[in-house]
Protein backbone atom coordinates (compact mmCIF):
# COMPACT_ATOMS: atom_id res chain seq x y z
CA UNK A 1 0.00 0.00 0.00
CA UNK A 2 1.44 3.37 -1.01
CA UNK A 3 0.25 4.98 2.24
CA UNK A 4 2.63 2.94 4.36
CA UNK A 5 5.74 4.35 2.72
CA UNK A 6 7.64 6.72 4.91
CA UNK A 7 7.58 10.44 4.19
CA UNK A 8 10.86 11.62 5.61
CA UNK A 9 13.47 14.32 5.59
CA UNK A 10 16.33 13.39 3.28
CA UNK A 11 19.78 13.11 4.89
CA UNK A 12 20.68 16.73 4.04
CA UNK A 13 17.56 17.88 5.91
CA UNK A 14 16.21 19.81 2.91
CA UNK A 15 13.66 17.66 1.10
CA UNK A 16 10.80 15.31 1.83
CA UNK A 17 9.25 12.81 -0.49
CA UNK A 18 6.53 14.41 -2.62
CA UNK A 19 2.94 13.75 -1.64
CA UNK A 20 1.23 10.97 -3.55
CA UNK A 21 -1.69 12.03 -5.77
CA UNK A 22 -4.92 10.13 -5.13
CA UNK A 23 -8.14 9.92 -7.07
CA UNK A 24 -11.43 8.09 -7.13
CA UNK A 25 -11.17 4.50 -8.24
CA UNK A 26 -13.81 1.84 -8.58
CA UNK A 27 -16.54 2.78 -10.99
CA UNK A 28 -15.52 6.45 -11.45
CA UNK A 29 -16.01 7.56 -15.04
CA UNK A 30 -15.01 11.07 -15.99
CA UNK A 31 -12.06 13.40 -16.01
CA UNK A 32 -9.43 14.02 -13.37
CA UNK A 33 -7.76 17.42 -13.36
CA UNK A 34 -4.77 18.55 -11.36
CA UNK A 35 -6.28 21.17 -9.09
CA UNK A 36 -3.35 22.01 -6.89
CA UNK A 37 -0.16 20.78 -5.35
CA UNK A 38 2.50 22.15 -3.12
CA UNK A 39 4.76 20.99 -0.34
CA UNK A 40 2.01 19.83 1.99
CA UNK A 41 -1.14 19.53 -0.15
CA UNK A 42 -2.17 17.84 -3.37
CA UNK A 43 -5.73 18.03 -4.78
CA UNK A 44 -7.35 16.43 -7.80
CA UNK A 45 -10.62 17.71 -9.24
CA UNK A 46 -12.97 15.00 -10.54
CA UNK A 47 -15.60 15.80 -13.18
CA UNK A 48 -17.94 12.79 -13.41
CA UNK A 49 -19.41 12.01 -16.81
CA UNK A 50 -23.04 13.12 -17.20
CA UNK A 51 -23.03 15.85 -14.55
CA UNK A 52 -21.70 19.35 -14.09
CA UNK A 53 -20.84 18.67 -10.45
CA UNK A 54 -17.32 18.35 -9.08
CA UNK A 55 -15.65 16.16 -6.49
CA UNK A 56 -12.28 16.95 -4.96
CA UNK A 57 -9.85 14.36 -3.65
CA UNK A 58 -7.16 15.83 -1.44
CA UNK A 59 -4.01 14.62 0.24
CA UNK A 60 -2.52 16.76 3.00
CA UNK A 61 0.68 16.15 4.91
CA UNK A 62 -0.53 15.57 8.46
CA UNK A 63 2.85 15.83 10.11
CA UNK A 64 3.72 19.50 10.34
CA UNK A 65 5.67 20.41 13.45
CA UNK A 66 9.09 19.38 14.62
CA UNK A 67 10.04 18.80 18.25
CA UNK A 68 13.59 19.92 17.50
CA UNK A 69 15.35 21.57 14.59
CA UNK A 70 16.15 19.01 11.90
CA UNK A 71 14.14 16.34 13.70
CA UNK A 72 11.25 14.36 12.25
CA UNK A 73 7.89 16.00 11.81
CA UNK A 74 5.23 15.34 14.43
CA UNK A 75 1.68 14.45 13.31
CA UNK A 76 -1.09 16.84 14.26
CA UNK A 77 -3.73 15.33 16.56
CA UNK A 78 -6.81 13.71 15.00
CA UNK A 79 -9.02 16.59 16.20
CA UNK A 80 -6.95 19.12 14.21
CA UNK A 81 -7.08 16.85 11.16
CA UNK A 82 -10.88 16.73 11.48
CA UNK A 83 -10.92 20.52 11.84
CA UNK A 84 -8.92 20.87 8.61
CA UNK A 85 -11.49 18.78 6.70
CA UNK A 86 -14.41 20.59 8.37
CA UNK A 87 -12.84 23.94 7.40
CA UNK A 88 -12.63 22.83 3.76
CA UNK A 89 -16.31 21.84 3.85
CA UNK A 90 -17.64 25.00 5.48
CA UNK A 91 -15.47 27.30 3.37
CA UNK A 92 -16.90 25.65 0.24
CA UNK A 93 -20.23 27.22 1.18
CA UNK A 94 -18.75 30.70 0.67
CA UNK A 95 -19.10 30.27 -3.08
CA UNK A 96 -22.76 31.23 -2.78
CA UNK A 97 -22.76 34.24 -0.44
CA UNK A 98 -25.32 36.95 -1.08
CA UNK A 99 -24.07 40.43 -1.88
CA UNK A 100 -24.03 42.65 1.19
CA UNK A 101 -23.18 39.82 3.60
CA UNK A 102 -20.23 40.57 5.92
CA UNK A 103 -17.91 37.86 4.59
CA UNK A 104 -15.30 38.40 7.35
CA UNK A 105 -17.89 37.79 10.08
CA UNK A 106 -19.21 34.78 8.16
CA UNK A 107 -15.69 33.32 7.85
CA UNK A 108 -15.21 33.67 11.62
CA UNK A 109 -18.53 31.89 12.21
CA UNK A 110 -17.61 29.10 9.78
CA UNK A 111 -14.20 28.56 11.40
CA UNK A 112 -15.93 28.37 14.79
CA UNK A 113 -18.37 25.81 13.37
CA UNK A 114 -15.46 23.76 12.00
CA UNK A 115 -13.71 23.79 15.41
CA UNK A 116 -16.93 22.76 17.17
CA UNK A 117 -17.62 20.01 14.62
CA UNK A 118 -14.09 18.63 14.90
CA UNK A 119 -14.59 18.11 18.64
CA UNK A 120 -18.10 16.65 18.31
CA UNK A 121 -17.72 12.88 18.09
CA UNK A 122 -21.40 12.56 17.16
CA UNK A 123 -21.11 14.90 14.15
CA UNK A 124 -18.80 12.48 12.32
CA UNK A 125 -19.97 9.03 11.29
CA UNK A 126 -17.61 6.12 10.80
CA UNK A 127 -17.38 5.25 7.12
CA UNK A 128 -15.55 2.41 5.43
CA UNK A 129 -13.15 3.48 2.70
CA UNK A 130 -10.93 1.51 0.36
CA UNK A 131 -7.48 2.99 -0.27
CA UNK A 132 -5.18 1.17 -2.68
CA UNK A 133 -7.29 -1.97 -2.21
CA UNK A 134 -7.11 -1.91 1.59
CA UNK A 135 -10.26 -1.40 3.67
CA UNK A 136 -9.75 1.37 6.24
CA UNK A 137 -11.91 3.32 8.68
CA UNK A 138 -12.87 6.79 7.59
CA UNK A 139 -15.09 9.51 9.00
CA UNK A 140 -17.80 11.45 7.17
CA UNK A 141 -19.80 14.62 7.75
CA UNK A 142 -22.28 16.72 5.82
CA UNK A 143 -22.95 20.45 6.09
CA UNK A 144 -25.14 22.73 3.95
CA UNK A 145 -25.32 20.24 1.08
CA UNK A 146 -21.56 19.49 1.08
CA UNK A 147 -20.35 15.99 1.99
CA UNK A 148 -16.89 15.02 3.18
CA UNK A 149 -15.15 11.79 4.08
CA UNK A 150 -11.56 11.41 5.26
CA UNK A 151 -9.00 8.92 6.53
CA UNK A 152 -5.86 9.54 8.59
CA UNK A 153 -2.54 7.78 8.33
CA UNK A 154 0.44 8.63 10.50
CA UNK A 155 1.63 11.06 7.80
CA UNK A 156 -1.40 11.97 5.67
CA UNK A 157 -5.00 13.18 5.63
CA UNK A 158 -6.82 11.80 2.57
CA UNK A 159 -10.24 13.30 1.89
CA UNK A 160 -13.09 13.59 -0.60
CA UNK A 161 -15.33 16.69 -0.73
CA UNK A 162 -18.43 16.69 -2.93
CA UNK A 163 -22.00 17.92 -3.18
CA UNK A 164 -24.11 15.72 -0.89
CA UNK A 165 -26.13 14.64 -3.94
CA UNK A 166 -22.95 12.91 -5.18
CA UNK A 167 -22.26 11.06 -1.90
CA UNK A 168 -20.49 7.91 -2.95
CA UNK A 169 -21.91 4.50 -2.08
CA UNK A 170 -18.39 3.12 -1.89
CA UNK A 171 -15.40 5.39 -1.36
CA UNK A 172 -12.41 3.94 -3.19
CA UNK A 173 -9.21 5.92 -3.60
CA UNK A 174 -6.29 4.86 -5.74
CA UNK A 175 -2.80 6.27 -6.19
CA UNK A 176 -2.68 8.06 -9.53
CA UNK A 177 0.13 8.21 -12.05
CA UNK A 178 0.88 11.48 -13.81
CA UNK A 179 -0.86 10.33 -17.02
CA UNK A 180 -4.10 9.67 -15.02
CA UNK A 181 -4.53 13.42 -14.46
CA UNK A 182 -4.91 16.26 -16.96
CA UNK A 183 -3.55 19.77 -16.44
CA UNK A 184 -5.73 22.03 -14.31
CA UNK A 185 -7.64 23.77 -17.09
CA UNK A 186 -11.29 22.75 -17.23
CA UNK A 187 -12.70 21.18 -20.40
CA UNK A 188 -14.76 23.28 -22.80
CA UNK A 189 -18.52 22.99 -22.29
Amino acid sequence: MVLSRSLHVVANGQQEEPLPRYGLGGSFAGQRLEEGSGGDICTTLHLPDGTSSELVVGVVRRATGRQRKGGPRVPIPPELAAQYVADVVVMTTLREVDEGVDVNALVDELHALARKTARDVHAWRTREMIIDGEVVAGREWEYAGIWAVYHLTEELILYVIAPAALRLGAVELIALKSDDVRPSRRPEE
